[in-house]
């Protein structure tokens, strides 16, 4: 048997051995510019940022506010990711979309994002991050603090529930046991009290469990926080399609919603696409399954001499080119 010649092979060896050798140059390189990154996770880590010195380390990522104060070189940028309050819609009283309306409506995300956050994030009249959406598309879809369509919504589902505001339930809400969720649980727990009279029950839990609690939908409502795993809407809209997703903590589901993100895999323009994407989402904010509260910020630290240090549109640091200025360092010294 005469088997045909193959050819090239060695150059394609030797490309498959430069890239190698690339990778492990560009890991020594990173090695040696001593960069020593403190990833703190935001918001479940428990370890305060004063606890942290910042002398000698070039670059830190995941910071909370309290850093601003420490360094000028504190810088923060947008990243897809949202904190929000999740409604069972399957669940009394949540099964009833003016109360969730009024929940969501009575939620002042202006003084969280001031008076706790303190990262200068967007108050979130959408569900989707501003980052996502590249500038394009409606961004608020609602007011924020809307006291008086809070309380309108409030009498008409308690006339749809046949109640009083007496007879209206404790609601439990659950949330992640950390310091940032419990203080957003706290503000959230003040504001629905002072607006609707409603009394709200606290109760923070280990975030598997909790995370358990969404996924089975035994909960009535709950605060949590999604962040976007690919740089497009599409990542957090396609979770509430059908009620099988285990990431669909609301159960929620909609047939002209469905029928929406359909057509959008059919758009011929980016124009055509993101108004049936902006439609989509205004269907679901409309049945409010979820309350957004805010989006996310991300603070980190880069010192001026580390030079083509960047941030993904999803977060993440780019690291590939980085290196130190020495000249640079030098004078600052």
């Amino acid at each position: 048997i005469k088997y045909p010649e193959i050819k090239n092979i060695q150059p394609i060896i030797h490309e498959s051995i430069k890239l190698k050798v690339r990778r492990h140059l560009l890991i020594l390189k990173l090695a040696a510019l001593l960069i020593f990154i403190v990833a703190l996770a935001r918001p479940q880590s428990g370890q305060r940022s004063e606890d942290v010195e910042t002398k000698g380390i070039d670059i830190m990522l995941a910071l909370d506010s309290s850093y601003s104060m420490k360094t000028e070189d504190f810088k923060t940028c947008q990243v897809p990711a949202t904190t929000f309050c999740t409604f069972n819609v399957d669940v009394f009283p949540f099964n009833n979309v003016h109360i969730r309306k009024a929940f969501n409506y009575a939620i002042n995300r202006a003084q969280i994002v001031r008076n706790i956050t303190q990262l200068n994030e967007e108050p979130a009249l959408g569900i989707i991050p501003p980052v996502l959406k590249k500038n394009r598309g409606k961004a608020q879809f609602f007011q924020d603090a809307d006291i008086e369509t809070a309380r309108f919504h409030f009498k008409k589902g308690l006339e749809e529930l046949n109640l009083t505001e007496a007879e209206f339930p404790r609601i439990k809400y659950l949330y992640a046991t950390s310091e940032a969720h419990h203080k957003i649980a706290q503000a959230l727990q003040q504001q629905w009290f002072a607006t609707l009279g409603i009394t709200i029950e606290l109760e923070n839990v280990d975030k598997k469990i909790l995370l358990h609690l969404l996924k089975t939908r035994n909960y009535q409502a709950a605060q949590s926080f999604w962040m976007a795993q690919y740089n497009d809407t599409m990542n957090i809209l396609e979770r509430f399609k059908y009620k099988e997703n285990v990431k669909n903590y609301p159960n929620w589901e909609n047939e002209e919603y469905v029928k929406l993100l359909n057509l959008s895999c059919e758009a011929r323009t980016d124009e055509e696409r993101f108004a049936l994407l902006d439609q989509a989402e205004e269907i679901f904010l409309d049945e409010m399954a979820i309350a957004p509260i805010f989006h996310w910020n991300s603070a980190y630290i880069a010192k001026p001499y580390v030079k083509s240090f960047g941030i993904a549109p999803i977060g993440n640091g780019f690291f590939d080119r980085v290196y130190i200025d020495s000249e640079t360092k030098t004078q600052l010294r």
